[in-house]
């Protein structure tokens, strides 16, 4: 299961506007992103990526061993999505989108290795509880194909000082969560020559290909100039989700390209198995973005009526005032703060 928390994510202001997506009966869509320049706001935004790759096979778990399942009507060949990202991250995952235990739907576990004969998959972590899974495999979505192999979306290009940045949160070389910084380069051939490219890394080094999983978030900076838009078209999830919520700060997506509201993100449960209440210094939080790049913290308060009572809250605004209304919308991401050790796992379900 997919497991990344960063302790980084301040210094970062984030602001984005995201416009109506169609979605068809079959079911596949676009969704349009805006990322804001900076002549509206601090030129920062903060997106998720809820179109879909297509399936690439769907079927059921027969067996299950360690980290291993088996799909006897399977027909991929061996070396099927087994092919890493530049980065030597996995470029493929399955999904799993029915399974008895209602826990195990929307865990996302990435590709390591494929076998044809044994119609094996070899996942990244024990998988021992998922017999009788249904699921599907898909590539991740890529720098690529959301902003163009070329750079087609009209980010900034340049040198790694000129050109916009896309953060994304990765693994340095410790095993230990970073951010990795991404751009589009325009240099000539004997300084690395045109492409995505990755702050750190050879000037040369294709970087097109690096792989957005669907819980993860990215970060634009914009360091100049108007608003661009980025279309994405691509598969409407049809299944429920489930992200890991670890300690610190998490930067996740929202799974499904609509509007969403405090009140019916799913974050906030009154047994505490989600994230926890409390005052507006004990209580975990949610970090959204508006369109002036400022960050709105809310939370979910418990308090006697004389302080304002139960409910969510915005940091700075007053303590009785009910925030449950205030609306994210689609294609965004949100950054979680998890004060416990504990983590927690979240779950949506299809919204529509």
């Amino acid at each position: 299961m997919r497991k990344f928390t960063l302790a980084l994510i301040f210094g970062l202001f984030v602001a984005g506007t995201i416009n109506a997506v169609t979605v068809s009966t079959d079911p596949v869509g676009f969704i349009t992103l805006t990322i804001k320049g900076t002549d509206t706001s601090d030129g920062l935004s903060a997106v998720s990526v809820p179109m879909l790759s297509s399936s690439l096979h769907s079927g059921v778990v027969y067996e299950v061993a360690g980290n291993t399942i088996t799909d006897n009507n399977a027909s991929w060949a061996t070396g099927d999505f087994a092919t890493a990202d530049p980065n030597g991250n996995a470029s493929h995952y399955i999904e799993i989108t029915n399974h008895t235990d209602a826990s195990k739907v929307g865990v996302i576990y990435e590709i390591t290795g494929s076998d044809g004969g044994n119609k094996t998959l070899t996942l990244s972590s024990d998988v021992t509880d998922l017999d009788g899974a249904s699921y599907s495999v898909r590539k991740s979505r890529t720098l690529g194909d959301i902003f163009g192999d070329a750079n087609e979306s009209g980010l900034t290009a340049g040198s790694s000082s000129a050109a916009d940045i896309i953060y994304k949160v990765g693994i340095d070389g410790a095993g230990a969560l970073a951010w990795q910084i991404y751009y589009y380069q325009e240099a000539p051939i004997f300084a690395g020559g045109n492409g995505w490219r990755q702050l750190g890394k050879s000037a040369s080094s294709d970087m097109k290909d690096v792989g957005v999983f669907p819980d993860e978030g990215l970060i634009v900076k914009r360091r100049s100039g108007s608003d661009v838009t980025v279309t994405l078209t691509g598969s409407v999830k049809t299944s429920n989700s489930r992200t890991a919520i670890q300690k610190g700060f998490n930067l996740v997506s929202l799974s499904y390209p609509v509007d969403s509201s405090l009140d019916n993100i799913g974050l906030y449960n009154a047994d505490g198995s989600l994230l926890a209440a409390g005052s507006s210094s004990t209580a975990d939080r949610i970090y959204y973005v508006n369109d002036q790049g400022q960050f709105d913290i809310f939370y979910y308060q418990e308090a006697p009526i004389f302080a304002g009572g139960n409910g969510w809250r915005k940091l700075g605004a007053s303590a009785s005032a009910d925030q449950k209304d205030s609306v994210i919308p689609a294609g965004r991401s949100i950054v979680v703060l998890r004060r416990s050790e504990t983590g927690i796992d979240w779950a949506t379900s299809v919204p529509f």
